[in-house]
């Protein structure tokens, strides 16, 4: 029998693929700051306590935090795109946004600029990463039309653009901001918000 889902559980869910480690840890630290009541798996991140132990399958606690959260944040980069477990969890977070319980959405492009006529295009994403989302899975076909067409909804959506060099802590604090206002309003940041981080000229 399935584990019922309380209010501590994943709400928040942080999706990347492994070279965007750092960025992903900062907007954690800076969610956590916002979030500072709630438990620390309020926010699903692979390295922060209560989302994936030691020994744990991380197939189920993944599948987990896609379920419970109410917000998803991708952070979309050529390395995402060519990643397994990102791509699995963009079609699980894709899948919540079709339920009658819809979750919200909110897009990082990183590093983005030389992909973007790509990603314009099914086929040229296809084209691009279909044989590689092939391999994904092992006991099911990968349907890489289906996510074409999530990557292409990404792309279409309002987010972030982070370039390289350019991930600084103000950016960071304003993204995790824009993030936990996407909650729903009983899940919302306690008031009043800590400050920003200071301005380094």
């Amino acid at each position: 029998m399935e584990d019922e889902l309380d209010g501590s559980e994943c709400q928040i869910f942080l999706s990347h693929s492994g070279q965007q480690k750092l960025i992903v840890e900062d907007l954690f630290g800076q969610l956590r700051r916002i979030l500072r009541d709630r438990p620390e798996s309020t926010v699903f991140f692979d390295r922060s306590d209560g989302s994936i132990d030691y020994g744990d399958n991380i197939f189920d606690n993944i599948a987990k935090g896609i379920k419970s959260c109410k917000v998803g944040v991708l952070v979309l980069s050529p390395n995402f795109l060519e990643s397994k477990w990102p791509m699995i969890e963009l079609e699980g977070l894709f899948e919540r946004t079709l339920e009658e319980d819809p979750i919200s959405l909110y897009p990082i492009f990183y590093n983005t600029r030389d992909i973007n006529n790509t990603l314009k295009s099914e086929d040229t994403i296809v084209e691009q990463w279909g044989e590689t989302w092939k391999t994904f899975k092992e006991d099911e076909e990968v349907d890489v039309q289906k996510w074409a067409q999530y990557v292409v909804q990404v792309k279409e959506m309002r987010g972030t653009i982070l370039k390289p060099n350019e991930t600084v802590e103000m950016e960071i604090y304003n993204i995790a901001m824009r993030v936990a206002a996407m909650l729903p309003e009983s899940l919302c940041a306690p008031r009043p918000l800590p400050p920003p981080p200071s301005q380094v000229f």
